[in-house]
């Protein structure tokens, strides 16, 4: 049986789940963008470096296929 997880870091994993749904549903690539980059942020405070990297990763080539200069 594995241990459970302390309430706020069940809390975090589920948000990152939500916004990895939200991503593949989102329409324009600004709003991508901007939902790579919070799930950056959640999955760094969970400690997942590798997720972290993927949606960094993923929100900087999002933000320049934009052609959005100050989005950029």
């Amino acid at each position: 049986m594995t241990p459970a997880l302390p309430p706020s870091m069940a809390a975090l994993k589920d948000e990152l789940a939500q916004l990895q749904g939200q991503i593949s549903r989102a329409g324009d690539v600004a709003t991508q963008a901007l939902l790579h980059r919070e799930a950056t942020y959640v999955a760094l405070d969970i400690g997942d470096t590798g997720a972290a990297l993927s949606h960094a990763l993923s929100c900087l080539e999002l933000a320049r296929a934009s052609h959005d200069l100050p989005f950029r």
